[in-house]
């Protein structure tokens, strides 16, 4: 009884540890918006974490409560957390839903650049950086004036985006959140 309990207390231990490791790497990764990506990535990460070695330890009350807690933390509670201004860009633009007014989607995206008609506008609509020719080709909604606007965390952010289209009566019908 003494020696299953021993092995009770090292795989607990083990994959605390392990588990610690893991949540940290893949919360690093997070605030690094490596998993901005694409939504699998995130999904791929939790399954290698389950997995791994932890998989002969779940038989255990104690490593299955680990391990329900760190999925969550992975799946449920990182998406939300704002480590950083970029981060916090990604988290607003997976708010705008189809349907939402151009005013919602201002309200949502107001921290960020807003590029409407060939110049980038802070949150209280003041001009704030007007493309170089190169950006302006690279822009695809000029020829669609009005018709949808993209959203940069900042000017040095071209590349990251959330491109969002309206379609009749001013409402969302298209939302692309682009990582580069």
């Amino acid at each position: 009884m003494a020696k299953k309990r021993d092995h009770s207390i090292w795989a607990v231990s083990f994959v605390t540890l392990f588990s610690l490791f893991f949540v940290v790497l893949v919360s690093w990764l997070d605030a690094g918006c490596f998993f901005e990506i694409g939504y699998p990535l995130r999904l791929m990460a939790a399954g290698i974490y389950v997995a791994l070695p932890i998989a002969v330890f779940l038989r255990s009350r104690q490593v299955q409560g680990i391990v329900l807690i760190s999925v969550i933390w992975i799946l449920v509670i990182l998406p939300y957390v704002r480590w950083t201004h970029e981060k916090s860009f990604y988290v607003d633009a997976r708010r705008i839903s189809l349907g939402m007014t151009v005013g919602e989607v201002r309200q949502i995206m107001k921290p960020y650049l807003e590029v409407r008609d060939g110049v980038a506008f802070d949150g209280a609509g003041h001009i704030v950086y007007r493309p170089t020719a190169d950006e302006e080709q690279w822009m695809p909604w000029l020829q669609y004036a009005g018709k949808g606007a993209i959203f940069l965390h900042s000017v040095g952010g071209w590349s990251d985006n959330c491109e969002v289209w309206y379609g009749p009566e001013e409402r969302v019908c298209s939302i692309r959140i682009e990582k580069d």
